[in-house]
Order: structure tokens, then C-alpha cells, then sequence
């Protein structure tokens, strides 16, 4: 069995906790005054693997979090071995359409995740307009699902796209177990296959250098926010292998990676 930890995130006032009831079949009173969420709600339950020959089934840990960003600040703990992320908005409201890039930078790009990994839901509320309508969406995430949600119309509809996108995540999360059983049984194999990503793959951007997943053990890895600056002008980075928790600093400039057996080494 495996056990996925999905991050249902977005704007506040889009929908994310009545969907996470709703897929989740919570029976919590949500009706009323709009409640915002504090920090963050965990709904566990159980899905039965899509196209599983076997029936087996997935523990999944839905973690609805606030969209308030006062809240940024618990966002890193929030994303750490999470295996999937949701966005979740309205697209009858302009404001979270120019919001979908920051959450896509922020919850996407910083983790690595793979397109299968994502979805974007179109949460449309009781009586808005139409909802097969073209979204104005940037190109890099025209390419993530994207499915409309009416739990008021097509409720099942909804509930079986998202069980399809958890086979997705299940379908991930076997491929990298895979991964890790070949690797172990074969150590020769993860020196086959040595990749190297140039300094042209690691960039800075606000102050933050881009994470990205190695191919070999699917680890990710992150860059902090800067540290103490260094001598000259270079700007000192503390840099985490999530998982293994070994850190280095590095500088800025003429930074390459380079995979070796799954021992991830930055050298300048």
C-alpha cells in the first residue's frame, strides 16, 4: 500500500476546504460565514487505486492549507514529503488568476514536481457562469490537468477526476520505489547513468537559487533563502539535500551539479 501527501493550496475564499470535505467525505459543517483556514487542515482517508488490478488502495493525507499568506512563513514545513499539490481557485475572480504564478513558483517549481504530480481545479460556486470557458493561464501551466469544479452540477465528475489524478501520484510513487529497488539490488547502475546539469540549469531568482529533482534517486533539492553574505560580492547560499540533511555553502556564480550515485555534490 502507499501513502500520498497531497497539498490542496490557492487563494483564500476559493473553495479548498469545501472540495477537501467533499473528496475526502468529511462530514464537517462548512456552511455559514466564510471560515477562513488557519494554517493548515489534514483530512486522511482511503482511495482505491486507479486501473490497479489488484484493488489495492492508497492512504492519502490531503492537506488543506491556508491561502492567507501571513501563513508563508509554515509553507516549507507544509511541502516537505508531499507527493503531490492541487491548486485551487476561482476563475470567475481576476485576482486569482494573476496569483497562480506565484503558487506555482512557490509550491511547483520549488519542489520539482513532475506535470503528472499537479492539477489545477477550476472551483466554480452555485450559480456562476460558464464552466468549459478558456482560461488565460501562462504556458507552463496550460500544460498541468485542469479540471472545472461544479460540486453542485457534477459532483461525481469531480470525484473521479481527482481518484484519477491520485492514480497518477500512485503510478509516481511506484516508479521511484522501483527506482530504489534497482539501485539497491545494482549499485553499478546509478554510475551508468551519471547526469550533469550546466550552470545554466541553476539560476537565481528573488534571492533563492531553483531547486530540482535528481533523476537517478528523485531526491529534490532545495535552496534556502541567502545566508550571511561572503567575502566580495558574492552572496552566500545555504543549500539542503531534503532527506539526507546534509548541508554545504556555495556561491552564486559558475555553480554546476553533478550526480554521482545518487550522492549529490554541488561543486563551484
Amino acid at each position: 500500500m502507499f501513502k500520498a501527501k497531497i497539498l490542496l493550496i490557492g487563494p483564500s475564499e476559493s473553495g479548498k476546504t469545501v472540495l477537501a470535505n467533499f473528496l475526502s467525505d468529511t462530514t464537517e459543517n462548512v456552511g455559514g460565514e466564510y471560515s477562513p483556514t488557519q494554517g493548515v487542515r489534514i483530512l486522511e482517508f482511503e482511495s482505491q487505486n486507479q486501473g490497479s488490478g489488484d484493488k489495492s488502495t492508497c492512504d492519502v493525507e490531503l492537506w488543506d492549507c491556508a491561502g492567507d499568506f501571513k501563513f508563508e512563513s509554515c509553507w516549507p514545513a507544509l511541502m516537505k514529503d508531499s507527493n503531490g499539490v492541487v491548486i485551487v481557485f476561482n476563475p470567475d475572480v481576476p485576482s486569482h488568476l494573476r496569483e497562480m504564478e506565484t503558487w506555482h513558483s512557490m509550491f511547483i517549481s520549488s519542489q520539482g514536481l513532475q506535470d503528472g504530480q499537479c492539477l489545477l481545479i477550476a472551483h466554480h460556486k452555485p450559480g456562476s457562469g460558464d464552466s468549459d470557458e478558456r482560461l488565460p493561464l501562462a504556458a507552463h501551466l496550460s500544460r498541468l490537468p485542469l479540471i472545472h469544479s461544479n460540486l453542485e452540477d457534477e459532483p461525481e465528475e469531480v470525484r473521479q477526476a481527482f481518484h484519477n489524478y491520485l492514480g497518477n501520484i500512485v503510478t509516481t510513487l511506484s516508479e521511484s520505489r522501483e527506482r530504489e529497488e534497482i539501485l539497491v539490488a545494482n549499485p553499478a547502475v546509478a554510475h551508468s547513468q551519471t547526469p550533469m546539469i550546466d550552470s545554466a540549469s541553476v539560476c537565481s531568482r528573488s534571492g533563492l537559487l531553483a531547486p530540482y529533482r535528481c533523476p537517478v534517486c528523485q531526491l529534490v533539492l532545495g535552496v534556502s533563502r541567502p545566508t550571511a553574505p561572503t567575502d566580495g560580492n558574492q552572496m552566500g547560499y545555504h543549500v539542503e539535500e531534503l532527506g539526507k540533511h546534509v548541508s554545504t555553502f556555495v556561491q552564486v556564480s559558475e555553480i554546476k551539479c553533478c550526480l554521482l550515485a545518487c550522492d549529490s555534490k554541488f561543486l563551484a
